[in-house]
């Protein structure tokens, strides 16, 4: 199956932004990739994406930062936030993402929430992977 609507990864980490681009294009997605913050938001300037898959702790902001000033941009993007701190992400900011998958980050179980993301509408699809 075929996912027209473009997918952006946000990470510092390259490989870990290689892997799941590969991943994404192997299932059929069209995948953009951002390694900071202020390219990420270059490219949803640019872009309308359906889903910002993207790291928690970016070198140069923070990843609630960057969901509200994506959000901005296009209250329908999807995030699905990657975090090695979940446990330091506010309770009161979970609202703002649709998942927060802990890492290191099982890419099926990830492939299955961005599915279903594409699948149903955003405000269904909230909720937090352990």
């Amino acid at each position: 199956m075929e996912f027209r609507q473009p997918i952006l990864l946000v990470d510092n980490d390259e490989k870990t932004v290689d892997l799941l681009r590969l991943i994404l294009e192997g299932e059929g997605f069209i995948a953009h990739t951002a390694y900071c913050g202020e390219a990420a938001l270059g490219r949803v300037q640019s872009l309308k994406f359906a889903v910002v898959i993207l790291d928690y702790a970016l070198p140069d902001m923070k990843g609630d930062y960057l969901a509200e000033r994506i959000r901005v941009e296009n209250p329908e993007t999807g995030i699905i936030i990657l975090t090695g701190f979940k446990h330091a992400i506010d309770p009161a900011k979970l609202n703002k993402f649709n998942y927060v998958f802990e890492k290191p980050v099982n890419p099926w179980e990830m492939l299955a929430a961005l599915k279903l993301m594409m699948r149903v509408p955003k405000q269904m699809s909230k909720q937090i992977i352990q």
